[in-house]
C-alpha cells in the first residue's frame, strides 16, 4: 500500500494533535501545534526519502553490545537481522 506525502503528513497531524490533547494542551492549540510542526517537517524535509525506524535502536544496540562476546558475530547478524558492518558499527560506538 502505497500513500502519498500530504496523506502521511495529514495523519501525523492528527497523530500529534490527539497526543499532545492526551497530555493536556488545548485543544485548539493542539491543532495548531501539529500542524506547524508538519509544515516544519514539509518545508525542511520535502520531496526527500525518508526511512522512519519500526524500532528504537538504542535498546537493541545495547543488546548487541551486551550479548558480543568476540566470538558470535554471525549470530548476531542473524538474529539481528543486520550485515557485520552494521554491527560492527554498532560495537565500535560502544569503545570510549
Amino acid at each position: 500500500m502505497s500513500t502519498c506525502g500530504a496523506e502521511i503528513l495529514d495523519d501525523l497531524a492528527a497523530k500529534l494533535a490527539a497526543e499532545y490533547i492526551a497530555r493536556g494542551i488545548a485543544d485548539m492549540l493542539a491543532r495548531q501545534l501539529a500542524l506547524a510542526t508538519c509544515e516544519c517537517i514539509r518545508q525542511d524535509w520535502g520531496g526527500q526519502m525518508i526511512y522512519v525506524p519500526m524500532g528504537r535502536r538504542s535498546g537493541r544496540d545495547a543488546e548487541i553490545r551486551r550479548r558480543w562476546n568476540g566470538r558470535n558475530m554471525d549470530e548476531l547478524c542473524r538474529e539481528f537481522q543486520l550485515s557485520e558492518i552494521q554491527v560492527r558499527r554498532i560495537l565500535k560506538k560502544s569503545i570510549p
